[in-house]
């Protein structure tokens, strides 16, 4: 499996990939710094997951998510952030995401995401629908 994490603050993308690499030993990973860069990276790395950050400055990850799957139909992106807001996630499923993690969410988590990704489904963090339906 090959995986790659896309983010702009160096903490997050390498605490990503530290992680990952515990819970997926044989697979591969290559980090990115902003959507631009993700779109040179997808074409040569060719990769199964992708992490894909929200809020970058330059490309945003939805605008980076639109333009690799325009050149790339079959990847499969997960998106995280910070952002709890259930519109965000209609948002960048609408954009093509196969997933959505909140950066608070456990490695337990991210493990679901990309088991259930890899299988061809849709993997939405709990934490999203859980705080957004206690306010409603």
């Amino acid at each position: 499996m090959k995986i790659l994490i896309v983010d702009d603050q160096d903490i997050i993308r390498r605490s990503v990939t530290v992680n990952l690499e515990f819970l997926f030993p044989d697979a591969e990973f290559v980090e990115c710094r902003s959507g631009l860069e993700s779109l040179e990276k997808v074409g040569n790395f060719k990769p199964d997951i992708i992490f894909m950050d929200i809020s970058m400055p330059g490309m945003s990850g939805m605008q980076a998510t639109r333009e690799i799957l325009s050149e790339y139909p079959g990847q499969r992106i997960i998106a995280f952030s910070m952002n709890d807001n259930i519109e965000m996630v209609h948002i960048m499923l609408k954009a093509g995401a196969s997933g959505y993690l909140l950066k608070t969410d456990t490695m337990d988590d991210f493990q679901k995401a990309v088991d259930e990704v890899s299988k061809g489904k849709t993997f939405i963090s709990k934490n999203v629908v859980s705080e957004n339906t206690d306010e409603n």
